[in-house]
């Protein structure tokens, strides 16, 4: 009898392991579950923070400066050089020389002249800053190179000499604003006031035996005019 009981007990303490075990056992299942949820967790906030902040903001930055990009650029194509190049003749000969002496003041222009201007304005665009000399020319290599040295050699007022090579040209270089819709006549303006500011400018575009000129303009996509007037 006694050893019934005994086994009882025992069989009793045996059941009562087991319960507390699988107890146990189910206790660290749900932590480990907790522990993965922790990391879904973890992952789901970086992936907030890539979409809020990287993408969207480098996107911000961009459209800015794509904004700035967009900024009005001068273009030469929207400026009219013939027409610079008539206003200042026509500027010279109403108003420069009006009070040169002599029955016709008026200088006319001529087509190898312009083409020799031309061939000037357009070698000191290519150098970038004005000059008398360009492209290996002086003024009197160009007289040369045209055929007009032997026709232009213009005399003086006194008639007791000539004026040839640098004394029969004036160049200039006038800076456009690109925010600013071209004037040619503004242009042709500005070009000539440059000129008649400067004695030695003014003084050529009135000499009184000469009677032809050469005008040539260029214009550059960085907003220069590249003016050069010879005399004849």
């Amino acid at each position: 009898m006694g050893n019934r009981v005994l086994l009882v007990v025992i069989g009793g303490l045996v059941l009562a392991s087991m319960a507390v075990g699988g107890l146990l056992g189910m206790q660290l299942s749900d932590g480990s579950a907790a522990t993965d949820a922790s990391s879904d967790g973890s992952a789901n906030d970086t992936d907030g923070a890539n979409g809020t902040g990287g993408a969207d903001g480098t996107d911000g930055t961009d459209a800015g400066g794509a904004e700035g990009a967009d900024e009005p650029e001068f273009s030469a194509e929207e400026v009219d050089a013939a027409a610079i190049e008539r206003e200042i003749v026509a500027v010279v000969n109403a108003e420069v020389r009006a009070d040169v002496a002599g029955e016709d003041p008026t200088l006319a222009r001529g087509e190898a002249l312009d083409e020799m201007a031309q061939f000037h304005s357009d070698n000191m665009a290519a150098q970038g800053y004005p000059s008398h000399a360009a492209a290996g020319y002086d003024t009197l290599g160009r007289y040369e190179r045209f055929d007009l040295y032997g026709q232009c050699r213009v005399p003086d007022d006194t008639r007791s000499g000539v004026r040839e090579g640098r004394e029969l040209e004036t160049i200039s270089r006038v800076e456009l604003d690109a925010t600013d819709v071209p004037d040619e006549r503004a242009i042709a303006r500005t070009v000539v006031t440059r000129w008649t500011d400067d004695p030695d400018a003014r003084t050529k575009l009135t000499y009184r035996y000469a009677d032809r000129v050469g005008v040539g303009v260029t214009v550059t996509d960085g907003g220069h005019v590249y003016a050069t007037l010879d005399l004849c």
